[in-house]
């Protein structure tokens, strides 16, 4: 072998022994952070400057908490005032200006109530503190904060509102609880309160998923019908602050007792659902029109369950997490939008990711769609892992081992930052 060929063989073997190291360190948080109780599930603001999460106990009652994080990992402030708790907080939401945030879970057993905080999370105000009528199931906060939906047995909508009064002006009635502050100092007050604005619900029926757009003018919520007659998507237009009902698809299948998961574009114009094996997209206009979905796609063929679903920022594709795939083994797949002739849309598989174990809920893509993060993780007990995707061809670029099993992950519209929650209770966090 000439000198010359023998150096760029070993220029080579370094060139990948470096790649692999480089793509095994990229799997390591910048930082973790112990809550104590599990972490159901997290938000994360666009910028990646606010994380926003709760502690959880499966079935359990006990001491909880809400937390609100900075990029660093320490912990800006945290509300635990949820005592005597039944399982403590099941979902959050965040504003993607990381000004609002909003959580929520189940109250107590006794009462089958649910409970639904909204918090200005610089400083962490707490303006409202509602009892829906069971365990929140879903939220979906607009981008600046002002509009905030929860599912439970009903879908609520609240209004977060600002009012300014010159100091000399007698103090308003308002609902607690509230917060204010000198604007400017000292000649005027801001008050700043959340209000439920709006209620939706047949009898019979709940919803357990919900987005919203960006603007909070369009709502879409998922469930089951009455009496578990099969899943429902239904589309709310915000009519200021009441929710008007535009359309209602069913599945019309009993066996599919509700939809698994929903999401929105921004603009509001798609937005996709998943239930059993398979994922609908859709498009507003269509669907308001003619009731039914854009397309579906059969994610597997053996009655595995489609846990998630994720649409790209323009509509373009849609990715779905599964216990089972149809090119073999649990993970990731991601769907194209693909334009027809005459306005008509329909599937086409990009590529599969396998997962080595059940990927759960955490699920997410950033805005440009190059990226996207999973979880897996079951049954509980067992080593689970968080995995970031190449979006272009579902490469894996790196993945991370924990002990126990993780159910959130997400990443900020920017694409630079990372954060996810296990059943240890740890908030982990990765630079991107």
């Amino acid at each position: 072998m000439t000198t010359k060929l023998l150096r760029t063989v070993v220029i080579g073997l370094l060139t990948t022994w470096f790649s692999m190291q480089a793509a095994s360190a990229g799997g390591t948080p910048d930082w973790t952070n112990s809550l104590g109780n599990s972490i159901n599930w997290l938000s994360i603001s666009g910028d990646g400057n606010v994380i926003f999460t709760g502690t959880f106990l499966f079935k359990q009652s006990g001491n909880f908490g809400v937390y609100c994080l900075d990029k660093t990992g320490a912990i800006k402030w945290k509300d635990t005032t949820l005592t005597n708790n039944y399982t403590g907080v099941n979902w959050t939401g965040l504003s993607q200006d990381g000004q609002y945030g909003a959580a929520g879970g189940w109250y107590d057993t006794n009462s089958h109530t649910g409970f639904l905080r909204v918090y200005q999370t610089s400083g962490g105000a707490l303006l409202t503190d509602d009892r829906p009528p069971g365990r929140v199931e879903g939220i979906a906060v607009s981008s600046n904060g002002v509009w905030t939906a929860s599912c439970s047995k009903d879908l609520r909508l609240y209004q977060v509102r600002t009012i300014r009064l010159p100091i000399f002006q007698k103090k308003p009635v308002l609902p607690a609880p509230f917060s204010w502050r000198w604007y400017p100092w000292p000649i005027w007050r801001l008050y700043t309160y959340c209000v439920t604005t709006s209620t939706n619900r047949t009898s019979g029926e709940q919803f357990h998923s919900v987005a919203m757009s960006q603007d909070g003018h369009w709502i879409v919520a998922g469930g089951s019908g009455p009496n578990d007659t099969g899943g429902k998507v239904r589309l709310f237009e915000n009519q200021q602050g009441t929710l008007n009902l535009v359309q209602t698809w069913y599945t019309n299948l009993a066996s599919i007792y509700y939809i698994q998961s929903l999401d929105m574009t921004p603009d509001g114009n798609w937005f996709a659902a998943c239930f059993d094996g398979k994922m609908l997209m859709f498009n507003r206009t269509n669907f308001a029109a003619t009731g039914q979905p854009s397309w579906g796609y059969s994610v597997n063929g053996s009655g595995k369950s489609v846990w998630t679903v994720r649409v790209s920022t323009n509509g373009a594709v849609v990715a779905a997490a599964s216990n089972g795939l149809n090119a073999g083994g649990k993970g990731v797949c991601l769907v194209k939008n693909l334009a027809g002739v005459g306005g008509s849309y329909s599937p086409q598989l990009l590529w599969s990711s396998q997962t080595t174990s059940t990927p759960n809920p955490g699920l997410s893509m950033d805005a440009n769609a190059k990226y996207v993060v999973v979880a897996d993780g079951y049954p509980p007990g067992q080593a689970a892992h968080f995995y970031l995707l190449n979006a272009t061809n579902g490469a894996q670029i790196w993945n991370y081992q924990t002990p126990n099993m993780n159910w959130p992950i997400a990443i900020s519209s920017d694409g630079k930052s990372i954060a996810g929650g296990g059943d240890n209770g740890v908030i982990y966090h990765w630079k991107n």
